[in-house]
């Protein structure tokens, strides 16, 4: 978090911290639901869905997490200053939120829809998960 001796001005390339927190876990659990779902020999149809219900999923994730451990009072953000000394924040809330939701997606299709392998599933979402955090972890902090 950042605090006032950081020192942001009016201009400053900031990050929202729960923001993006939403956008990677959404990404990471669309992505790697409809992945192992199509590893999992689902019909062409519950991957599409698996798309949109692994958004949702992941949003959800997403929003409990960032309002639990970037907390903020009314009409503000939790925010730090772009740059490599970012790079730590950026990629806790892009990670935890990412993998969380992945993760826990592939062990609900694993036991639904049985796959092979459970270790096979789990390190496709794994594989989504770090996609994500690296390209908004890295770029968030970077831009």
């Amino acid at each position: 978090m950042t605090s006032r001796s950081e020192g942001l001005k009016a201009g400053d390339t900031v990050v929202p911290l729960t923001a993006l927190a939403k956008q990677c876990a959404a990404l990471a659990g669309a992505s790697s639901l409809a992945i192992v779902l199509y590893r999992a020999g689902a019909s062409s149809l519950w991957v599409f869905a698996g798309i949109f219900l692994g958004a949702i999923a992941g949003l959800l994730v997403g929003l409990c997490f960032g309002r639990l451990v970037f907390p903020a009072s009314d009409k503000h953000v939790v925010v730090v200053k772009a740059g490599k000394t970012a790079l730590p924040k950026t990629l806790f809330a892009a990670a935890t939120p990412s993998f969380i939701t992945s993760i826990a997606l592939a062990l609900v299709v694993a036991f639904v829809f049985g796959v092979p392998s459970v270790v096979g599933a789990i390190a496709w979402a794994a594989g989504c998960a770090l996609v994500f955090t690296c390209l908004l972890g890295f770029g968030s902090a970077l831009a």
